[in-house]
């Protein structure tokens, strides 16, 4: 299913591109943010956002950004990110869920920018070139715990969500529910499987860092993989953690005083300038200035023994924190930076 993403998003780019009217134009806008294909090269402060949807966005920046490729080259560009100037314009990019996926593996692996320049130099083995390159190293992962179900005697059972959802056709979902649980049946995290799935296609393991180096073309660029920090209410705590015979739970301290609580997801970002080193500081706020205010911090309150030893304790104001964050910004790891982007049942902690 994901591949099938990929060949779609590629096509339908290629069509467009090729079809539209001044598409000459049209192209070098897309690929380098400029106004016209006849100006000379320079730089704007110009930011460009690539939405999330898992998956299904990785797949479609995948396609698009080889066929962005594959229609500026030319007999005498080759379609690299260099000789085709790609986003050369843009001084900003904003990605989220799948899209940072997608960009931890294309700012930090070059074995993932070939396989894209490969699959725009061919467009007709786009497809194959992307099985070959990246599928097929993340479906064994899954393959091996067939094999594993299959020589322990594991039946599949056919009432789990996984199973509804392939009988109804929804393959994609079904083999998505299976791989999380798979994760979530050996007690690991969203982390670990995000960690796994840079670690097993591409190589950009929890020793990549965000100061790491990047590719020329990218280096100056500024980063930033948005997300959100669940707040919790005193009505609706947010659990931290959760496990046999203990709890602890949070959530903004202040409201409860004043009622004047903060949103439930607050907005945040990790931020980059890509290339800047380990000790690089985040050039933007981790938290926006005017969402957490002066003071507000998080209360914690937590049981132990089965409710026989209770604590509460209050967090540092939620403004130190993100300067915490943002301080350490170019040594945060990448896997872990791209985990908390696509958190895609994070709520399930309220």
């Amino acid at each position: 299913m994901l591949r099938t993403f990929v060949i779609l998003a590629f096509c339908l780019y290629w069509i467009v591109a090729r079809t539209s009217p001044g598409n000459e134009t049209t192209v070098e806008g897309v690929a380098s943010g400029e106004e016209g294909a006849a100006e000379a090269p320079r730089r704007a402060e110009v930011a460009i956002a690539f939405a999330g949807g898992g998956f299904r966005a990785f797949a479609i920046n995948v396609g698009l950004t080889a066929g962005v490729l594959a229609v500026r080259a030319d007999n005498s560009t080759a379609p690299t990110f260099v000789d085709t100037k790609f986003l050369v314009r843009f001084d900003t990019i904003s990605t989220n869920s799948g899209s940072t996926w997608f960009w931890a593996q294309l700012a930090y692996s070059d074995r993932f920018q070939t396989t894209l320049e490969r699959m725009a130099a061919s467009p007709k083995n786009a497809a194959a070139e992307f099985k070959r390159s990246w599928m097929d190293d993340w479906v064994a992962v899954g393959e091996a715990n067939e094999k594993r179900r299959a020589a322990t005697g594991e039946a599949r059972r056919p009432g789990m969500p996984e199973e509804l959802a392939k009988e109804g056709g929804d393959l994609a979902l079904g083999q998505a529910i299976t791989e999380l649980s798979f994760f979530w049946r050996r007690g690991l995290s969203w982390n670990d499987f995000v960690h796994l799935l840079l670690k097993t296609t591409t190589g950009v393991d929890s020793l990549h860092v965000l100061g790491d180096p990047v590719p020329s073309w990218l280096e100056g660029k500024v980063w930033l993989s948005v997300h959100s920090v669940v707040t919790g209410t005193p009505s609706k705590e947010a659990r931290l953690s959760t496990s046999f015979g203990q709890a602890t739970r949070y959530h903004d301290s202040l409201a409860e005083h004043y009622g004047d609580a903060l949103p439930v997801y607050l907005p945040a970002k990790h931020s980059i300038v890509l290339g800047s080193g380990a000790s690089a500081a985040a050039p933007y706020p981790y938290f926006a200035p005017s969402s957490v205010g002066a003071g507000r911090s998080l209360k914690y309150r937590g049981t132990n023994m089965f409710g026989a030893r209770r604590f509460e304790e209050q967090s540092a104001p939620l403004g130190q924190l993100g300067a915490l964050v943002e301080a350490a910004s170019g040594a945060l790891p990448i896997s872990g930076v791209a985990a908390a982007s696509s958190a895609v049942a994070g709520g399930v902690c309220l």
